[in-house]
């Protein structure tokens, strides 16, 4: 469990580095620092610690092709739907917004249990 939450800090980390890198989300920088993948799926039992986590949300339009149909997308991190985040109570999320669209983006949180 403990190598599990070492490698998630590690994508966070390499995340937000590579938010500094013009290449961006799904080229060769960003598969080299292992940060094209979900950075939040991690299921165990609480440890008594709270835990925080790191992440940076890219908003920005990409094409893809989620019915067959190809169009440009609003995504997080060029992921429809966006990377799911799983934590425990008491633990803490720092996840800033940078958004690359040309549009006003907003972030709603669907899902918490």
């Amino acid at each position: 469990m403990e190598a599990i939450r070492t490698k998630a800090i590690e994508i966070a980390e390499a995340s937000i580095k590579l938010h500094s890198n013009p290449a961006g989300i799904g080229y060769p920088p960003d598969k080299a620092l292992e940060t094209n993948r979900h950075v939040f799926s991690i299921i165990g039992p609480h440890l008594g610690k709270n835990r925080t986590y790191n992440a940076i949300f890219h908003v920005r339009w990409f094409n893809a092709s989620p019915d067959t149909y190809e169009r440009s997308i609003l995504s997080i991190n060029n992921r429809i739907p966006a990377p799911t985040i799983i934590v425990e109570q008491g633990d803490i999320i720092n996840i800033p917004l940078i958004n690359e669209s040309p549009d006003e983006a907003a972030i709603h949180w669907h899902g918490l249990l």
